[in-house]
């Protein structure tokens, strides 16, 4: 909502591929004990499998913000929100693009670019947690995410 009503305010987002993200999600907010870290309605001892298996039940409305597919924040009645994109695997590159275009547009100057790299660095590993049918009931319930970003499994 809060995007909807930024009206002529340059919007910007940063977008994971889902397979990743779920994982980061069940590695560290599911599974994890660490600070900040919360179960988002599942509980610690679920197995990867089972937890893509609960989720892809869900009503997307009733997901947690950070599981839920991003098509369903990012779009209004088919139109994406946001002004810019961002891409989670592209960071470094697209973070230099939005510097550009708000120094260009608004004449202002961002910060370098600070990443945590403790989870982000799994590069394509995250394939290695996935079976055929959790693939598949990933790719169904994330597939606006899939096409509207271009990602792929």
């Amino acid at each position: 909502r809060v995007l909807e009503e930024a009206g002529d305010f340059l919007k910007f987002t940063v977008v994971r591929n889902p397979f990743d993200r779920l994982v980061s999600v069940w590695e560290h907010q599911i599974r994890g004990t660490g600070p900040g870290h919360k179960r988002v309605g599942f509980d610690s001892g679920i197995t990867f499998v089972e937890f893509i298996c609960s989720l892809s039940k869900m009503d997307v409305m009733d997901m947690d913000v950070c599981i839920r597919p991003m098509y369903s924040i990012l779009y209004k009645t088919g139109y994406l929100i946001p002004d810019i994109v961002l891409r989670l695997e592209n960071i470094e590159e697209d973070w230099g693009i939005l510097v550009g275009v708000v120094k260009r547009y608004c004449g202002l100057s961002l910060p370098p670019l600070y990443r945590n790299r403790m989870s982000a660095d799994r590069g394509e590993g995250y394939r290695a947690y996935y079976q055929k049918d959790a693939k598949r009931l990933v790719e169904s319930k994330y597939k606006h995410d899939l096409l509207h970003f271009g990602y792929s499994f």
